[in-house]
């Protein structure tokens, strides 16, 4: 065979590599090619390898014109990957089907017409022709295979991956590789298949126990399944294995409350403070203690939080658990600072003549509830508590005569 002739051939099979996927055009065909068809295909080739794609698509486009409804599927093949080169996806993508119509056993047609869909966002299509591929290939290519599901989870049809993840994972557990177990695991939640995701994610474990990822994916289907104490569980493993995100320790905290362990949700609330001091986090620590029966230690907190911020919030939040403490004292002299910061808060007012009137300060409680009456939504509830101020009064005042 001449050097001219094996040049041809060459250039007849070159096929452009796209990002994604890889692919050849098989030696073994239906029908020879016409002479028109070689010598179009050889200079198209020629052209390629100059990067003249528009010289290459004329020539193809020319030999199209002549031989009309006789083109060897070839043509229009080679034709697509011009297109794709110069990324007109979906003129490439029409071509390719007019290939596909001609010779439809082809696997790198298939492929590149998945590549054509994928960048035309059609994933769905793409992931179907990509399957299709791997089925006419002689020697099959995971990878392949492993493709189309990933876009049929782009195309959010977790059903369909799931079928092709499960064929890849099959096999011996020497052959099947992480990323198809940990793919297949996320396949399994999206499909709501729960109990076979944790299975997997069980042996990503077993295959690989330091790696945080499979602890995070562990940490997700429990949550989804309401197991919120082995959430947090695996939760507090993963955290040992990574460098301690903010993020992380809360979720573990947030794990704990779910679970009804408040105390350790408390302790994990603290040990954000390094990176979070918000007002509302401090009011979350507090929470915690408190349903953990611990009022000294939100009481703490809570002071701690206002040697640095004057906040409305914190003032009488601290204000309610000295209250509910029955230390009425140090509950108006918390609920006057928020009063202080918000003198148009009605609720504060109330809350500062309850506490007066349980303190013996009645005088202020009736100043407090006078106040809180102003307050349509506190109206009835303060004059109530006048009416008690004033009786307290009254009280005194026959002790003081009699």
């Amino acid at each position: 065979m001449n050097r001219k002739r094996i040049k041809m051939l060459a250039c007849l099979l070159m096929l452009q590599v796209l990002s994604m996927f890889e692919c050849n055009i098989p030696g073994a065909v239906e029908r020879r090619l016409n002479r028109v068809e070689q010598q179009a295909l050889y200079e198209a080739g020629q052209a390629m390898e100059k990067k003249n794609y528009v010289k290459a698509e004329n020539l193809l486009k020319e030999c199209i014109h002549q031989r009309q409804e006789k083109t060897d599927y070839r043509v229009f093949f080679q034709l697509g990957n011009v297109f794709m080169i110069q990324k007109k996806s979906q003129d490439a993508l029409e071509v390719y089907e007019n290939a596909v119509s001609r010779y439809d056993k082809t696997p790198g047609l298939w492929q590149n017409m998945g590549k054509a869909c994928f960048d035309l966002q059609q994933f769905s299509r793409a992931g179907q022709y990509m399957q299709k591929a791997w089925q006419y290939q002689e020697k099959k290519d995971p990878d392949l295979l492993f493709q189309a599901a990933g876009c049929m989870m782009m195309a959010r049809e977790p059903g369909n991956a799931y079928t092709l993840l499960k064929r890849l994972c099959n096999g011996s557990q020497n052959t099947v590789r992480l990323k198809w177990l940990e793919s297949l695991a996320h396949a399994c939640m999206e499909a709501g298949k729960n109990q076979e995701a944790m299975q997997t994610i069980c042996l990503l474990l077993e295959r690989q126990p330091d790696e945080p990822r499979w602890w995070k994916m562990l940490i997700n289907i429990n949550i989804r399944d309401e197991k919120y104490d082995k959430a947090a569980a695996a939760l507090k493993i993963h955290n040992q294995l990574t460098q301690q995100k903010k993020e992380d320790i809360i979720l573990l905290g947030d794990l704990y409350m779910a679970a009804g362990v408040p105390e350790k949700a408390a302790e994990q609330y603290e040990l954000a403070l390094q990176w979070i001091q918000t007002s509302h986090h401090y009011e979350k620590i507090a929470a915690a203690y408190l349903a953990a029966h611990q009022p000294d230690k939100a009481i703490s907190i809570l002071k701690k939080a206002l040697k640095s911020k004057q906040v409305v919030r914190l003032w009488h939040t601290l204000g309610t658990i000295y209250y509910n403490q029955g230390e009425a004292v140090l509950a108006y002299q918390a609920f006057q600072k928020s009063c202080n910061l918000n003198p148009n808060d009605g609720r504060t007012a109330l809350m500062m003549g309850y506490s007066a009137l349980k303190a013996g300060r009645n005088h202020d409680a009736i100043v407090d509830f006078a106040k809180a009456a102003e307050f349509k939504n506190h109206k009835k509830a303060a004059q109530q508590g006048l009416k008690a101020a004033q009786l307290e009064i009254h009280k005194d005042q026959k002790k003081e005569q009699g």
